[in-house]
């Protein structure tokens, strides 16, 4: 009877926190998707997808990245910084960065920062 008692109160403790975390996730407040604090990006639309018109490209790790919503904040971070053009993959957790200019290392990682993620080391 006492073991019967004490597993439901787990479950339903279990439950609690569960639930607590899929609203969380599900409402974008505190989600697996950058930290608690980061900035929301908008949607940022790149117009030129001609590739011939970006003739600087890196390949940018990225971490904190855990499911396509990551990526779609990660790629809007990147696409907000002008003349740059970013599509991100995430089994590879890389960002491949087309750009018009030289890109500049530390806006890419500040910009990255604010989003709640950040530049890996390799």
């Amino acid at each position: 009877m006492v073991a019967t008692v004490i597993i439901c109160i787990a479950i339903v403790v279990a439950g609690f926190f569960a639930g607590r975390q899929a609203i969380r996730t599900f409402s974008g407040d505190g989600s697996c998707c950058g930290k608690k604090s980061a900035k929301k990006a908008r949607r940022v639309r790149v117009t030129d997808t001609d590739e011939a018109n970006y003739p600087y490209t890196t390949d940018v790790p990225v971490g904190g990245m855990t499911c396509e919503k990551c990526v779609a904040a990660v790629e809007n971070a990147l696409n907000s910084i002008d003349g740059v053009w970013a599509r991100v993959n995430l089994a590879e957790k890389n960002a491949h960065v087309l750009s018009k200019q030289p890109l500049d290392m530390e806006r890419v990682k500040d910009v990255l920062r604010d989003a709640g993620y950040y530049v890996m080391q390799r």
